[in-house]
């Protein structure tokens, strides 16, 4: 198989680039109103995602192409509004993401689940580390986008203690399920890559 990408391989990454931001975006809308279900997002998003991403995965099964979806979702999310930590979170998880499938030669299913996992914590532990680390600069940023102050300081209170490790390992928890989903799904397509 020729691991160049061509352009209707670029076309189709784009196009569900695009809907794994939307699916993305739709579980912070769900879930995102609260401190408590805040930090469940990532997760929560992973699991339809994931369908999403092994989709791709399955259907264009070369070098650079995990690299080019995560940069383009990257990319959406911080044309959209969201927070250059956690658009970086995205960028590097997706770097990550992309070495890590390369070990399986993109098309192990394994390699390939690991490097989803990673991809989603990069996007939550940079989401994170900015509040923890850059808390005055979350906050203004917050404030500038008509948050309230309590709610942007429970944010920081809730992910600054133990509920951080929580957070993490339902991230990694439901990335998993979410990737081992999408690949139940589209086993028929993976099964002419192994």
């Amino acid at each position: 198989m020729s691991q160049k990408m061509k352009l209707k391989d670029v076309i189709f990454i784009a196009v569900f680039s695009v809907l794994f931001f939307a699916v993305m975006l739709a579980a912070v809308a769900l879930l995102g109103s609260t401190p408590v279900t805040f930090f469940f997002t990532h997760g929560a998003g992973a699991v339809p995602c994931g369908i999403i991403y092994m989709y791709v995965r399955a259907k264009v099964p070369r070098k650079g192409s995990i690299l080019l979806m995560c940069t383009l979702v990257a990319l959406i999310a911080f044309c959209l509004g969201i927070t250059w930590p956690s658009a970086l979170g995205l960028f590097i998880g997706g770097v990550f993401a992309e070495l890590i499938s390369a070990v399986g030669k993109y098309t192990s299913r394994l390699w390939n689940l690991a490097g989803y996992v990673v991809f989603i914590c990069g996007f939550w532990l940079g989401q994170a580390f900015y509040m923890i680390f850059g808390t005055e600069m979350f906050m203004n940023s917050m404030i500038r986008q008509g948050t309230d102050l309590e709610f942007a300081k429970s944010l920081v209170d809730f992910v600054s203690g133990p509920m951080f490790i929580v957070c993490l390992l339902a991230t990694i928890v439901l990335a998993a399920i979410g990737g081992a989903l999408g690949y139940v799904l589209f086993k028929k397509h993976f099964s002419k890559l192994e």
